[in-house]
């Protein structure tokens, strides 16, 4: 899409704030409705990905230590109500299943939780398999803990989401004069907000004849991954040697 001849609507840069980013770095660009309290937290992987570098590694850091701490608890819980925690895991007796050896503290539920998560097998503390409770809690910590660490990883832009996906278009997404809505509008204070809702709007734009009847322009036919387009006008200027 030519975007050369969609009119601009922005006065936004002749008014009083000019600046889209300070001169400390600090964009003056907020997403629509984001000043209202609760509603700006709906957008939690915006906040994520918006966040700087030092507030990310402590995200990073606390999200591990909660999820194994939350973790611990159960592990905790689980011995407790088999009644693990007061018995000499050495010398079970005969009618007792002991869901998770030698997890007799919390200092031991948490370390189990922690070796479950890091790790690729047991010590000396391991789950039962005559014991579904514990079975069933060690698989949710690891899927959970797997969808942790796959978020934390798309965080990060070289091997997570980027601010514009690396992909090809379609024929079916290519709108000949077709220009993208505006995003940008001005709040109630002059500063710049952005409208989401126009994120994939199109506006239909008339052709400049002046352009089209250029003769210095010739039909073309695109072919896109074997499918033959439309006829397309493009300028020879700077294509031919």
């Amino acid at each position: 899409m030519d975007g050369s001849n969609c009119k601009v609507i922005a006065p936004l840069l002749t008014q009083r704030y000019r600046r889209m980013v300070t001169k400390d770095g600090h964009s003056t660009l907020q997403m629509d409705g984001a000043q209202r309290g609760l509603v700006y937290l709906r957008d939690a992987w915006g906040i994520l990905m918006d966040m700087r570098w030092r507030w990310m590694m402590l995200v990073f850091s606390a999200s591990f230590v909660v999820h194994w701490l939350v973790f611990a608890v159960l592990w905790y819980v689980l011995a407790e109500m088999n009644g693990d925690l007061e018995l000499d895991h050495d010398a079970p007796p005969e009618n007792h299943t002991i869901c998770v050896k030698y997890i007799t503290s919390f200092t031991a539920a948490f370390s189990f939780s922690l070796e479950t998560q890091l790790t690729i097998g047991y010590g000396t503390m391991f789950p039962s398999g005559d014991c579904p409770s514990a079975i069933a809690l060690l698989a949710i910590q690891m899927l959970l803990g797997l969808m942790l660490e796959a978020f934390i990883t798309a965080m990060q832009e070289g091997t997570g989401e980027i601010c514009q996906r690396r992909t090809s278009y379609l024929p079916s997404e290519i709108m000949l004069h077709h220009c993208f809505a505006s995003l940008l509008t001005r709040g109630s204070k002059g500063e710049y907000q952005i409208k989401m809702e126009n994120f994939d709007k199109t506006v239909p734009e008339l052709p400049n004849p002046l352009v089209s009847k250029s003769p210095n322009r010739t039909d073309l036919d695109i072919r896109i991954n074997g499918q033959s387009m439309d006829n397309f006008q493009i300028s020879e200027t700077g294509l031919t040697e």
